[in-house]
């Protein structure tokens, strides 16, 4: 694991820093090389459908931005917080293993790095829309959007059955309740 600041840099906090990260670097070049105007909407094949100052574009782009990270911390929050009711969890065994006290911590971390995951998946998508919308400023279109869109999918898809159908969530063998 990476070290930082005395805490263990989890891969799902790693991988919410390096989208956060490229999305802001694909903000910067836009702000510094990107044409004006830029295409503000683009349709299925992605060609430019509406047009918008580069201003315009960025500050949506910034808000989206901001409104993802909001809602990141707000879920690191409700892990936390969260009722164990509420909790999906693969089995009633792996329910009761990882609800209780002594382990509930080690249940919301992981949690929370899948949700990171999530999360920079999702900025990574953001970084790859907003960077098609300078390539297609031409007015060619950009037809990878939808390639990217698909390969999020699957990394969504991927996660989520590492999530339920591996061993990450379940209860050890041999693990009873007492």
């Amino acid at each position: 694991m990476i070290q930082a600041r005395g805490a263990t840099l989890i891969p799902g906090r790693l991988a919410l820093i390096v989208g956060l990260l490229v999305y802001t670097g694909v903000l910067a070049w836009i702000a510094l090389d990107g044409p004006d105007p830029l295409p503000a909407h683009l349709g299925f094949d992605g060609t430019p459908t509406r047009w918008a100052s580069k201003t315009w574009v960025l500050s949506a782009a910034a808000v989206t931005g901001a409104v993802v990270f909001a809602v990141v911390l707000g879920c690191r929050v409700l892990i936390s917080r969260v009722s164990p009711e509420l909790l999906s969890l693969p089995s009633t065994s792996a329910e009761a293993y990882w609800t209780t006290p002594e382990r509930r911590p080690e249940l919301n971390r992981r949690m929370s790095s899948d949700l990171e995951l999530i999360f920079g998946a999702t900025y990574l998508l953001l970084a790859w829309i907003t960077a098609g919308l300078v390539r297609a400023a031409d007015g060619s279109g950009d037809p990878t959007l939808t390639v990217a869109i698909l390969v999020y999918a699957a990394v969504l898809v991927g996660v989520t059955l590492m999530m339920f159908r591996s061993r990450r969530y379940r209860a050890p063998e041999g693990w009873a309740d007492d």
